[in-house]
């Protein structure tokens, strides 16, 4: 059985929008997004990078030349800059609400805990996808629909297998065989009444 949904998109552009976040040295394993001030939907699985690339702030190395840390895009993935030379991928984005999440990080950060806010500098265009439940399908193959994909133009989500009769130890002779039986008492009832 499968969720069926639609697919529905939306372009925002928020100017100069900030994103608070922190790193808690007990928590090795993620950044931590505290607020926003843009809408972070619960389907950004896949555009996260395209979303944070850009929020960054001045860091300096030990001979006061500034570069960007913060969170920057390179190739197809996002990192974390902590200094110019020290930086965390990020695998995974889960929202925990309207404008908070979590970022999950390829190894573990063992910097200092803080906490700060880095703005994007401009306009920044957010494309969003929304996933809008339709209803639900079965299908005899067990894969007719894609798990966690599109086909046909909806988004499907596997939600596991429909329960068969076979699920609950009923053979293909039992089933016959009750068939049998309740078309047996049915026409007995049909007789009864109509004598």
């Amino acid at each position: 059985m499968w969720k069926r949904k639609t697919i529905r998109k939306e372009v925002a552009t928020y100017v100069n929008p900030t994103c608070q976040y922190s790193i808690n040295t007990n928590q090795h394993d993620s950044i931590n997004i505290i607020k926003t001030s843009f809408d972070l939907p619960g389907d950004i699985a896949e555009t996260f990078v395209d979303i944070f690339d850009g929020f960054v702030h001045d860091v300096y190395n030990s001979s006061g030349v500034a570069s960007k840390g913060g969170l920057r895009r390179v190739g197809n993935d996002l990192y974390y800059y902590y200094t110019a030379d020290s930086r965390f991928r990020i695998t995974e984005f889960i929202t925990t609400g309207n404008t908070s999440g979590r970022m999950m990080l390829e190894n573990e950060f063992w910097g200092t805990t803080f906490n700060r806010t880095d703005t994007y500098s401009g306009n920044k265009t957010v494309n969003y996808t929304y996933y809008d439940l339709k209803d639900y399908v079965t299908a005899n193959k067990p894969n007719a629909f894609p798990d966690n994909g599109v086909k046909g133009g909806y988004y499907y989500e596997l939600l596991g297998a429909a329960p068969t009769a076979t699920a609950y130890g009923i053979t293909m002779a039992l089933m016959e065989d009750i068939k049998d039986d309740a078309i047996t008492e049915v026409q007995q009832e049909v007789l009864n009444y109509y004598g």
